[in-house]
């Protein structure tokens, strides 16, 4: 059986000095936790609320 594949939805952060778009991030401890317990961290930008089902679709639990 595959290892289960966790979606953790990560954060925005605004940086106004940032021309290329805010980055992501997502504390350390969340992933490193998810691998421990034999699952596969993937971390999930936020995005339009009409392409959420196709990432939805590839995992098999959700991080709020």
């Amino acid at each position: 059986r595959m290892n289960p594949q966790i979606g953790i939805s990560v954060s925005t952060l605004i940086r106004p000095d940032r021309q290329e778009g805010p980055p992501f991030a997502l504390p350390a401890l969340y992933s490193e936790a998810i691998v421990s317990a034999g699952g596969v961290p993937w971390m999930l930008p936020s995005v339009d609320p009409q392409l959420v089902h196709p990432y939805l679709a590839r995992i098999d639990g959700l991080l709020l």
